[in-house]
């Protein structure tokens, strides 16, 4: 995970068949740390290395009150998939 202004990015490494799963995993993750933090960030982006040999990636991105929503259940995974266009 890092931070660079004001982009919070977190990467994660998965399979072809549990990326959805683990994007929403990641945003909740990330929502529940912030939550709970003083920090100005205006992005979370959520990265996916899908393939290690070729290099595929699935990228995701919302904006914080749309991932602390879903970390204290505001909205549900569907209707946080449907806001970020995922």
């Amino acid at each position: 995970m890092e931070i660079q202004n004001g982009v919070l990015r977190l990467q994660l490494a998965g399979r072809r068949t549990n990326y959805n799963s683990l994007m929403l995993l990641g945003f909740f993750a990330i929502g529940r740390t912030i939550s709970t933090m003083d920090i100005q960030l205006y992005r979370i982006e959520v990265v996916i290395q899908v393939d290690i040999r070729d290099g595929r990636r699935v990228l995701a991105w919302a904006a914080p009150g749309e991932v602390v929503d879903l970390a204290r259940g505001r909205i549900n995974s569907e209707h946080f998939f449907q806001k970020i266009g995922f």
